[in-house]
């Protein structure tokens, strides 16, 4: 289906674990399951994996029983924001398993990078090793893969601050490479021999540009905080009513109506508290995600004061990148919603201390408002239109 001797840029072995999955996947289930089903599960595994994630973020701040019971409540609220936010379900709503496998391995890996990186015994490489094969299909388009790779230097580079150990990190970079080496070597020959065949590719010049401008479009601010992109303005032709309709018109109808705006709005609030809490309080396991969100929001604010003359600058004169990321909505808003989710229970969890001395009962009714507010802000995906 890719034509006839044309390099497509794609990591084709990538998929060998994916096809691997759908194997065992079809002696239980009829075929016409099997895709939604491997889909599904991979949204589930990047929110019970976001959840150990924040748990175990949450740990150093945690003091006595009361502290560890919010730390989880909070986690699972984080990891259900994760699971449910606006920008994931655009992702998932025209489902591709790369991007389902990367919303996997965001927090899979990072879990186990910080396991590796805080004690690189045998047994947390061995799972590092295992988690990061399991996921490789991620590599599909490469771009992900490269996208996996700055929040990986992030945690380098601040464990090499911390620690000044580079036997460690470098024991977690070459497990990495050897779990993805199968397609990782092969691909990065074809791609240095390739590059300039894929840009001249006649689909590359003829819609690189514009979804370049479409991506942009959505590039301020306040789209990127509230993590809308393209997907929403989408029109697709409808062969039942034999119409051209907006792709995600019942998600446009719902962030349209004040009490979801007012929830968002909290949420970016959060947000930006736990990034201030971040700095503020020096609490260094949270650093590699606050590079990770700084470069995700360098990339999606693309038409944004001085953003946007970066962006165009780094197309200008680097076009293989320009080529590579012509789609930064789709390469950055699952690490974009990654790092939000971690640091808006950063941020909850900062309020919480300063409400500590009210009734336990105020505090579980606050749980369930939150709760209950990401259900109000996502419950199309509960009536066929996730």
């Amino acid at each position: 289906y890719r034509g006839l001797g044309l390099p497509d840029g794609m990591a084709q072995a990538a998929n060998l674990v994916h096809t691997t999955f759908i194997f065992i996947l079809s002696s239980v289930l009829p075929q016409n399951l099997l895709r939604y089903s491997m889909i599904t599960l991979l949204h589930l595994a990047g929110g019970i994996s976001m959840y150990f994630l924040i748990i175990k973020l949450l740990a150093k701040t945690a003091n006595g029983q009361w502290s560890m019971v919010n730390g989880q409540l909070l986690s699972f609220i984080a990891a259900l924001f994760y699971m449910f936010n606006i920008g994931v379900i655009q992702i998932f709503f025209a489902p591709l398993e790369v991007f389902a496998f990367h919303f996997a391995a965001l927090p899979v890996l990072s879990l186990w990078i910080k396991n590796s990186l805080d004690k690189p015994s045998p047994k947390n490489i061995l799972i590092l090793f295992i988690s990061s094969f399991l996921v490789s299909p991620q590599g599909f388009v490469p771009t992900l893969f490269i996208v996996f790779l700055m929040i990986l230097a992030a945690f380098a580079v601040v464990d090499f601050v911390k620690s000044r150990s580079f036997k460690k990190i470098f024991l977690v970079c070459a497990t990495i490479f050897a779990a993805n080496a199968f397609w990782l070597m092969p691909y990065s020959y074809t791609a240095l021999h390739t590059a300039k065949t894929i840009q001249s590719a006649r689909i590359n010049q003829f819609s690189s540009e514009e979804i370049f401008y479409r991506n942009a479009a959505s590039g301020d601010i306040s789209n990127v905080l509230s993590m809308k992109g393209f997907m929403l303005d989408s029109i697709e032709h409808d062969n039942n009513q034999n119409l051209d309709i907006l792709f995600m018109q019942q998600w446009r109808d719902l962030y349209k109506k004040f009490y979801v705006k007012i929830i968002s709005l909290v949420f970016i609030l959060t947000f930006l508290i736990g990034i201030g809490s971040a700095i503020l309080k020096k609490q260094k396991q949270f650093y590699p995600f606050l590079i990770g969100s700084g470069i995700s929001f360098f990339f999606l604010a693309n038409n944004t004061l001085i953003l946007a003359q970066a962006n165009s600058l780094i197309r200008t004169l680097l076009p293989a990148v320009g080529e590579a990321f012509r789609f930064p909505f789709t390469k950055f808003i699952i690490l974009f919603a990654f790092c939000f989710s971690i640091f808006a229970a950063l941020g909850l969890s900062f309020l919480i201390e300063r409400l500590s001395k009210i009734q336990t009962y105020v505090h579980y009714s606050l749980f369930i408002i939150l709760i209950s507010a990401i259900f109000l802000i996502a419950h199309p995906v509960f009536t066929g239109n996730f």
